[in-house]
């Protein structure tokens, strides 16, 4: 809004109208301070937000507590430790965020202070089509890959398809998640940005699902190699990325390589 020449009154009255937030911690942050001692300060549009923004889409939660604005993210150590890394990016002073392993469980997290990430995140959850504008800050291709990174990281997996007729598993990649509209804008972003095609399967609640989860799979071979070629995720690793290299090598019963 102060970019927009908005004055400085109808900012206050907007936020403490719509979002409660105090007047003197409005004027702090017009500042160009924190609305809190304790926050991180403010958030550079930066290739690596859009990664952050993935990953808080797909693996985070938010919360105001004790007037502190919190951005949480779960999750293995290797996904934690990358997405605090790159969170700190996002920071004027790229100030290293720590991540955390809690006790006597296998996961790690991170948790800031930051009201301006707060509301990024509480904004575009309330309209998704935030994203799309958002993309268009600086190099949509770059921003683009880095979100669906960020959200592969934290919802995706690499699932390998393995039959008694298979010399070599079949590979696919799968984003779940609970929010089709979300899962749409990821299958249009794969499409437009690297050209792979996608499709969405539901999976119904049952056991342990209260939800319905939606799957976002990419099957064909030449999909699978598009993304692996320009999305650096960490769910490709080890052994399961010795078998999707292998089967990318693979060629198919005319002598060509599958696609």
């Amino acid at each position: 809004m102060k970019e927009t020449g908005t004055s400085r009154a109808a900012i206050t009255r907007v936020l403490f109208e719509e979002y409660q937030v105090k007047r003197p911690t409005i004027e702090r942050w017009l500042n160009g301070h924190s609305p809190y001692g304790r926050n991180l300060g403010r958030i550079l549009i930066v290739p690596e937000f859009f990664y952050v923004l993935g990953a808080i889409l797909g693996d985070g939660c938010i919360y105001f507590w004790r007037h502190l604005y919190q951005v949480w993210v779960h999750g293995e150590q290797e996904f934690v430790e990358k997405y605090a890394d790159k969170v700190s990016k996002c920071l004027p002073l790229h100030r290293q965020v720590p991540s955390y392993k809690r006790r006597n469980v296998n996961v790690s997290f991170v948790k800031i202070n930051n009201a301006e990430l707060y509301f990024w995140v509480r904004n575009i959850r309330a309209d998704l089509r935030e994203i799309q504008s958002l993309l268009n800050i600086g190099n949509r291709n770059v921003n683009a890959l880095q979100f669906m990174e960020g959200f592969f990281d934290a919802e995706g997996c690499v699932k390998i398809i393995n039959d008694k007729a298979r010399t070599i598993p079949k590979i696919c990649l799968d984003f779940t998640n609970t929010n089709l509209a979300l899962q749409q804008i990821v299958r249009l972003l794969l499409l437009e940005e690297l050209g792979i095609e996608s499709g969405i399967s539901i999976q119904n609640p049952g056991g342990n699902r209260k939800k319905t989860a939606y799957h976002l799979r990419i099957y064909r071979k030449n999909g699978v190699r598009k993304f692996v070629e320009n999305i650096p995720t960490i769910k490709m690793k080890g052994d399961k990325l010795d078998l999707v290299k292998k089967w990318l090598e693979k060629e198919n019963w005319r002598g060509k390589a599958n696609v």
